[in-house]
């Protein structure tokens, strides 16, 4: 008897809360149209849960961290782009990521269009047989990732910022909840996300330019958009690369990859272009990841 007590309570608890949906949407109001973006908000737990999960609904791209991990499972979230006010809902099992105290969450958000509802989350689960349920609120916090997801599909990144280790402690601000409105919320089938529709082909060094030593260009007998994912070694932090529309700024620390995080581009070449210092050499690898393969 007591199981069905337990489940009864738990599904009556998360049906409430999907009923609300519409009313735990946030936004980060010091970030522009085009500004991705960081939300984090830490949940103490004063166990382990048996389980959990996590539903995130978001009119962009994201990517959800939990305790440092990358727990979501493909490139990027929702694979497919909703038309009108349809917004994809994906659900994680987080249960291996939750621990007894602090569990902080992260989410790194990219927007697809101009809405102010840029994330709804939902973490819920069991502790003791007890169930548990927390939404997006005021009490999260916000901060721009100086990054940018640009209209015509470009993209900067920001190579000293986006690293979760290397962060800074200040610069968060309150999220702001964001006006609510009708909207059709459908759940992402796990079929629909990049992890089923990837792959990574090596690039070999086609020409080099001898008379501007500032431009490499590669190829890899592959046609189709994806993401291109280039290895650098002896930048200088702070100095800028172009990568097929990619705005890559160096961090200057060691070995360095620089690849779009919520974008695609063309694929059947890749051209590095950097300021004075750059050379052939400061090219360790370039790696193609198809997301988009062409038929033959």
């Amino acid at each position: 008897m007591r199981p069905f007590f337990i489940m009864t309570m738990l599904l009556t608890a998360l049906s409430s809360h999907a009923r609300d949906w519409n009313h735990h949407w946030i936004c980060c109001q010091q970030a522009d149209s085009v500004s991705q973006v960081w939300f984090m908000r830490s949940y103490t737990l004063r166990q382990r849960p048996e389980e959990a999960f996590v539903e995130v609904a978001s009119s962009g791209r994201f990517i959800l961290y939990i305790n440092g991990y990358n727990v979501t499972t493909s490139l990027w979230e929702p694979f497919v782009d909703r038309q009108g006010d349809t917004i994809g809902v994906v659900r994680y099992d987080v249960t291996p990521f939750l621990r007894s105290g602090d569990n902080e969450l992260k989410v790194w958000f990219s927007p697809m269009r101009n809405d102010q509802r840029q994330l709804s989350l939902q973490l819920y689960g069991s502790i003791g047989g007890i169930p548990f349920a927390y939404s997006t609120d005021s009490s999260w916090t916000c901060r721009d990732a100086l990054c940018r997801t640009l209209p015509n599909g470009d993209e900067w990144i920001d190579g000293r910022q986006h690293i979760l280790k290397e962060q800074p402690l200040i610069g968060w601000q309150p999220v702001a909840m964001a006006q609510c409105r009708q909207s059709i919320l459908q759940l992402v089938h796990p079929s629909e996300t990049t992890a089923n529709r990837s792959y990574i082909t090596d690039y070999d060094i086609i020409d080099c330019d001898s008379l501007d030593s500032m431009r490499v260009v590669f190829r890899g007998g592959i046609s189709g958009r994806g993401i291109l994912r280039v290895t650098l070694r002896d930048t200088h932090r702070g100095d800028t690369l172009f990568i097929n529309g990619l705005r890559y700024i160096c961090r200057g620390e060691g070995d360095e990859q620089a690849f779009r995080r919520f974008t695609t581009c063309d694929i059947s070449e890749a051209v590095v272009q950097g300021p004075a210092w750059f050379r052939r050499d400061n090219v360790m690898s370039v790696e193609a990841i198809t997301v988009f393969p062409v038929d033959n």
